[in-house]
This record gives structure tokens, sequence and C-alpha cells, in this order.
């Protein structure tokens, strides 16, 4: 075979795999993200220039702060689970199919968290904003364990909020009203996908099921993947759970 010819062929070859780095690079990459307030919390936004009409509002569990709390965190500074980095990269995968991604930087009162109770007004003011202040027209929200306790009980309050998935939530769980939000799910104000493992702690799937089973009656589209046989709740941002986030990313574009 000509010399010429392989080495015209290898370099073709290298060619071809640097610009696909190149173009891998270029869509897992984020741009520097604007900080903004709402009232006295800080948050990250991702987006482009101009932004695009549909955000999501990432709200990331941490556990319960005092008692009755739940509180979401810095997307930076701890990784789900332990796991450093891992929130950043379901950022990039919403930035990358088409939705422009807000999360928490700093809350009122702490420094990399926001705690919530039933009643407080962040997440409203934060919502009325984007769609103010910003423009966006459709602003939907995505939550998990903590944070898919505050989706719950906020989409039975607000009717400006375009599309919601909440992911492994303990919505029936104390004698609170943010942790009933199972019982009051024909109050559901827009779609919403709930999403939960088999294999999920506690009485967890059993809760979930009540939400969907009680939001058939609220007008909009509840519905539910509980196709994960494992523990979602600690596998969701793992390359286990992409099926499962694909199904996410793919119901808010449509459903919102």
């Amino acid at each position: 075979m000509n010399h010429r010819l392989i080495f015209a062929s290898l370099f073709a070859i290298l060619a071809m795999t640097a610009v696909l780095v190149a173009l891998a690079d270029q869509v897992h990459a984020l741009p520097t993200p604007t900080l903004f307030y709402a009232d006295n919390t800080r948050y990250y936004l991702w987006q482009p220039s101009p932004h695009r009409t549909q955000v999501v509002v990432v709200l990331y569990g941490g556990g319960m702060l005092y008692s009755l709390c739940p509180y979401t965190y810095n997307v930076y500074t701890w990784g789900y689970d332990y796991v450093p980095g891992i929130q950043q990269t379901w950022v990039s995968e919403l930035y990358n199919y088409g939705f422009d991604v807000v999360a928490i930087k700093t809350g009122s009162n702490f420094a990399d968290r926001e705690c919530y109770y039933a009643g407080t007004v962040w997440v409203k003011d934060l919502i009325n904003k984007l769609h103010t202040t910003y423009g966006y027209s459709k602003v939907s929200l995505f939550g998990i364990s903590a944070g898919g306790v505050i989706v719950a009980y906020e989409i039975e309050q607000r009717t400006n909020i375009n599309g919601a998935v909440f992911v492994s939530a303990p919505v029936n769980n104390y004698p609170d009203p943010l942790f009933q939000s199972a019982q009051n799910a024909k109050n559901v104000k827009t779609n919403v996908m709930l999403q939960w493992g088999r294999g999920d702690p506690d009485s967890w799937p059993a809760q979930m099921q009540l939400y969907h089973d009680n939001g058939q009656s609220s007008g909009h589209t509840v519905s539910q993947d509980n196709s994960y046989s494992g523990n979602l709740h600690n596998d969701y941002f793992t390359s286990g759970a992409q099926t499962q986030r694909n199904t996410a990313k793919s119901f808010l574009w449509y459903y919102s």
C-alpha cells in the first residue's frame, strides 16, 4: 500500500478526532454563570446571549435543617451524595438540551444553601423575577430529595410554573403541610412527572405513588416513571440513570 496514502489516511483520522474532541468539549462546556439576587437569595443563571425562552430552576436536596426545614445546596460547593462535580454535570445536560438553568448560590442566612418552610416566598419571588425581569415565557422546576419536597409543594400553590419534575422525595412523611403534598395533589397547577426507584429509601415509593394517584384529578398531566429497579435517590446523577434523566429532560421540554 502507498505510504503517502497511509499517512494521508492517518492524518485525516487524527484531524477528525481533533474535531470530535473539540465538539465534545464545546457541548459539555458551560458558560460563566450570571449572578443575581431575588430578595436575599443569590442565584447562578447559565444562559447564552440572547437568552432562551425556557429556564429550569434546579433544587438539589441536602436533608433538613432544624425542624422540618428541607434545604437545597449550592451546585458548586456540595456534590450530591458527596460525589464532587456530579451536580454540575446535570446542569450541563439541561443546558445542552436547550434550557437555561438557575441554581442557588447563597441563601438568605447561609453560605451555601437555602432553607424552605411552608409559606416561605423565596421560590415564588424567584419565579416572578424570571418571568418579569428576565422575560422567560416558561419557568420550570426540577427537584430531587428535599428539593423534590419543595417542588411538590410549590406546584400546588402557583399558576405561573410551566412544568416540573421531582425525584425520590418524601411527600407524605411528617405532620406538616410541606411534607403532606401527596394528600393535596389534586391541587397541582401544572404538568409534572414523578420519578422514583423501586429501591428508594423507606416508604418513599408508596408516597410518590400516592401523589401520582391523587394528582389524576388535578386537570393536568401527572405522570410517573418508576422504571428504575434500584435506589434512584442515590443513583440519579450516575451513568446508570441516564435513561431517567433523558426522560426528565424530554418531559420538561414537551409538557412545559
